[in-house]
């Protein structure tokens, strides 16, 4: 998509759409981090899944902001999915923090359920937060344990 295609609304359906939001919301993330800069605020850490890591990549200064647009710009080329697959899901679980193989331990003989990444410990270091993806069910399926892990 082009910029002026972007700023004078979509016109170009569901995919375009998407490009338009997820372009306006980066754009906003970026402006705020420029308004706590001018004001004298100044984060000491940025972060982000998704969309909210290619935005904070730009805030802290590892992707120049016409890189990260030009990057949302290209979404709408992104592959839709296969026709007749099962809707795909991400999950972020807090769980104890592990000395072992993380993927063996949540994903591992799991149908469906893949370890995404270990997107690192808490604070005081006795737990750790990880992302799993795969299949919404399988997912769906699996957060009860989380669950009850938590209340033990």
């Amino acid at each position: 998509m082009t910029p002026d295609q972007i700023f004078s609304g979509p016109e170009g359906g569901d995919r375009c759409d998407k490009v338009v939001a997820h372009v306006r919301s980066a754009a906003l993330a970026v402006a705020v981090r420029d308004v706590l800069v001018e004001s004298g605020i100044h984060p000491q850490a940025i972060g982000g899944v998704s969309l909210g890591g290619m935005a904070a990549a730009c805030i802290a200064g590892a992707l120049d902001r016409e890189a990260l647009f030009r990057l949302l710009g290209h979404l709408d080329q992104t592959p839709e999915a296969l026709a007749g697959s099962p809707p795909q899901a991400a999950a972020l679980a807090h769980v104890p923090r592990l000395t072992e193989d993380t993927n063996h331990c949540y994903a591992a003989d799991r149908q469906d359920v893949y370890f995404t990444c270990d997107i690192g410990p808490i604070i005081d270091g006795s737990a750790q937060v990880i992302m799993l993806t795969g299949s919404r069910e399988a997912l769906e399926k699996l957060a009860p344990s989380f669950l009850r892990a938590a209340s033990s």
